[in-house]
């Protein structure tokens, strides 16, 4: 019952990480490292690790601090948590809209972090298993459909958007032809 707890007073492995004075480096890597050894003894376990809830803080810390934009998910990586289980998270945060991607001035940080995360599965699609991998391919490109329609629809002052832009139709090619 002690991480329900963690969880439930999310600033616990936070404010220790705030009032760290070593390099900004190490911070992640120590929150890292204590996740990965939480998440593989609790994971899939909703109540000790819940997934969505967890993703979340820690998207919006990482965005906070600057961290590098693959932290998170490379963490949900190591701890075991496939891309199969992660698409549907990231998307459920992408459509919800939330403020607090504005309150730090990046909009597009969660698209940025699927656009990086699926960069990833088509380098290595066989990280997907063999009799998985074609829904998920097809649920990926309605994914990227949705994603391009809502890029077009958004300013093309936000930083990156160009980019992120360029980058899912880059990947929308390459998984129309697996």
């Amino acid at each position: 019952m002690p991480y329900y707890i963690l969880w439930n007073a999310s600033h616990i492995s936070f404010t220790e990480a705030q009032v760290s004075t070593v390099d900004g480096d190490a911070i992640p890597r120590s929150l890292k490292t204590k996740l990965v050894n939480i998440g593989q003894a609790h994971f899939p376990s909703e109540k000790y690790f819940p997934l969505l809830r967890i993703v979340k803080l820690l998207e919006q810390y990482s965005c906070e601090k600057n961290w590098n934009v693959k932290f998170v998910y490379q963490t949900m990586r190591e701890i075991g948590v496939s891309f199969v289980e992660l698409l549907p998270l990231y998307d459920q945060l992408f459509k919800a809209r939330d403020p607090v991607w504005q309150s730090f001035h990046k909009p597009l940080h969660i698209l940025d972090v699927i656009q990086c995360f699926l960069s990833d599965y088509t380098s290595s699609p066989s990280s997907v298993v063999l009799y998985e991998r074609q829904p998920f391919n097809a649920k990926v490109l309605s994914c990227i459909n949705t994603y391009l329609m809502e890029l077009a629809s958004m300013p093309t002052s936000n930083p990156g958007h160009h980019e992120i832009q360029l980058s899912f139709r880059k990947l929308q090619s390459e998984l129309q032809n697996f």
